[in-house]
């Protein structure tokens, strides 16, 4: 009898070692993935006056309680750790969702090496030489958060992001004029699907200055036929002549792989 309750004992003890071995794994790999990204925005913007199907707001000053640089990097982890859905462009730029990449499909699509010939200062002779014009983070100079926005049930201002794009801006070659951005892949979102009443398509987009510094540049708002402008749905206690503020919450979470926004002001009252 005393030799079963002893190998019974060798048994327990066999199972409590691998459990324990097994859960620092699984604990550690929860404590290499990045903790969620936080941020408060407080945005002065300018009115938009042109009348068309795309309602734009120029952000005149911007306050952010994190850098818009780490939330880059946060992006650009998710994008190649192989748990989120990454999409590549199709010929006009836009989200393909027909093409989804793998980690090592990305960046087989962000790598570009190009060949030029050099003068050799020595010989006089023209060497062709490799350079690398690979896109990697360092060279991101444009984020846009494309959300579906509108008014939720209880009349509040909502936005549901659905993806991500990473790219860089581009400027005419003799004029150095802003042309617009060029999307390099999206990364999809989780999104909660609420039900919203004067819905559109947002665009939230964020781009490098001159000094290389991620800023808040603008707003856009794609909007149907019957929709109210997003400038008549926020407070008049929120509006000047030419410019309106708006604040909100944003939280980018590694894991859930969503975008949470909670704005900070009510909607004008009917």
């Amino acid at each position: 009898m005393g030799t079963v309750k002893y190998k019974l004992y060798l048994i327990c003890l066999c199972l409590v070692i691998c459990s324990c071995n097994n859960q620092p794994s699984a604990l550690s790999d929860e404590a290499h993935r990045p903790s969620d990204w936080t941020s408060t925005f407080e945005l002065d913007l300018g009115l938009d006056s042109i009348s068309d199907e795309i309602e734009h707001h120029e952000v005149i000053s911007a306050k952010t309680s994190n850098s818009l640089e780490s939330l880059v990097d946060q992006i650009w982890k998710m994008a190649f750790s192989g748990d989120a859905r990454v999409y590549g462009t199709n010929a006009f730029g836009e989200m393909d969702q027909s093409n989804e990449l793998e980690p090592d499909d990305l960046l087989t699509i962000l790598k570009e090496l190009d060949t030029i010939s050099i003068e050799d200062i020595h010989s006089g002779e023209f060497v062709d030489t490799v350079i690398d014009l690979s896109f990697n983070i360092k060279s991101v100079s444009a984020l846009v958060i494309f959300s579906k926005f509108g008014l939720n049930d209880r009349g509040e201002l909502a936005a549901e992001p659905y993806a991500i794009s990473i790219g860089r801006q581009v400027f005419e070659e003799e004029t150095g004029k802003f042309r617009g951005i060029s999307n390099k892949f999206f990364v999809g979102l989780k999104s909660s699907d609420q039900e919203m009443s004067n819905s559109c398509d947002q665009r939230f987009c964020l781009m490098t200055d001159s000094l290389g510094i991620m800023r808040v540049s603008h707003l856009d708002f794609y909007q149907g036929s019957n929709i109210l402008p997003f400038q008549e749905l926020v407070s008049e206690a929120q509006k000047s002549n030419d410019s309106m503020n708006l604040n909100f919450d944003l939280s980018l979470g590694y894991i859930d792989q969503r975008i949470v926004i909670k704005f900070k002001q009510l909607p004008v009252e009917a």
